[in-house]
């Protein structure tokens, strides 16, 4: 990769598009963006990460400005249009661990699952060979008084027959 968006993001997750384009999902965080804006962003390149599309913010994924993850979800050992997506969900503080799904190349979203509920801070989400779904997190319970989002790791499996029902795929 050699190119570079424009303004806005940094802690960026590439995934590959089922059109074969490549996106980089991130967080919003900049001296070019003002600090009102709690969403992630991304950028899609037609040409292996030469150059980069426009930075945009995408209203419907609300991040205190943590670390995400993205990955497509395979069909048939090939890249199709379903994203899945790992961050806090919420506009103010580290927590709220869920997973988002869009259906059409990162266009829309929706939050469909959550992960923990409490403090929570950086995540990684796979995606298996028989279509379960793996995520990988920092998350805080309160094991030394104020729960911290650094305090655990934990790791969660949703077999492929949930993450169908549950996350619409």
């Amino acid at each position: 990769l050699g190119g570079k968006t424009e303004v806005g993001g940094n802690e960026s997750c590439i995934v590959e598009l089922g059109d074969g384009n490549i996106m980089t999902m991130m967080r919003v965080a900049s001296v070019d963006m003002p600090q009102t804006v709690k969403n992630r962003a991304y950028s899609v390149s037609t040409d292996g990460g030469v150059s980069w599309g426009d930075f945009t913010v995408v209203p419907a994924l609300i991040d205190p400005g943590c670390q995400g993850s993205v990955s497509n979800y395979f069909e048939d050992g090939k890249p199709s249009n379903i994203l899945l997506l790992s961050n806090c969900y919420n506009s103010s503080k580290r927590s709220n661990l869920c997973i988002s799904v869009s259906l059409d190349n990162g266009k829309n979203w929706n939050m469909v699952k959550q992960v923990w509920s409490g403090r929570a801070a950086y995540s990684d989400l796979i995606v298996l060979g028989d279509g379960s779904v793996c995520v990988l997190y920092e998350y805080g319970s309160g094991l030394f008084g104020t729960a911290n989002p650094n305090e655990k790791i934990g790791f969660v499996r949703y077999p492929a027959s949930i993450v169908r029902s549950e996350l619409g795929i």
